[in-house]
């Protein structure tokens, strides 16, 4: 027997052996992926918090996360804001769509100048009277 028919012929051997063993070992198995998997979701929860409270310190005021307009504390009601309101051009530019990928690219890029913590209120009030210059500016012209 040539060396590759001895290597085509160990495939399928240990082929045929992983399907028995996973028919023998089935519930165990899919019981360890399941716990593996629930394991997982709770680290990256627990990352995506961790690395939330990073970024939202590090444009607030103080040691503690909190909207540089209102002060208010709650986590689930802040984010990160755009100063300069360029966040759709700017997630476009970095190739990035959502809140936890941009705090990613916040962190290792050293936390860049040109953003800062607000409350989702300040934020709505903030686009929505950015909205009604720009209209007014729109209509002048």
């Amino acid at each position: 027997m040539s060396a590759a028919e001895d290597m085509d012929w160990e495939r399928a051997r240990r082929k045929q052996y992983d399907k028995e063993y996973y028919q023998e070992n089935r519930d165990r198995i899919l019981k360890q992926h399941r716990e593996r998997r629930d394991r997982n979701i709770l680290y990256a929860k627990k990352y995506q918090e961790k690395l939330k409270f990073t970024v939202l310190t590090e444009y607030s005021e103080g040691d503690y996360p909190k909207c540089v307009i209102c002060g208010e504390e709650r986590m689930g009601c802040l984010s990160i804001d755009h100063i300069n309101n360029d966040g759709a051009e700017h997630r476009r530019e970095i190739g990035y769509s959502s809140g936890g990928q941009l705090y990613r690219w916040l962190k290792r890029n050293n936390f860049p100048s040109g953003f800062q913590t607000l409350c989702m209120n300040c934020q709505w009030v903030k686009n929505k009277e950015n909205d009604k210059i720009g209209r007014t500016r729109r209509a002048l012209v």
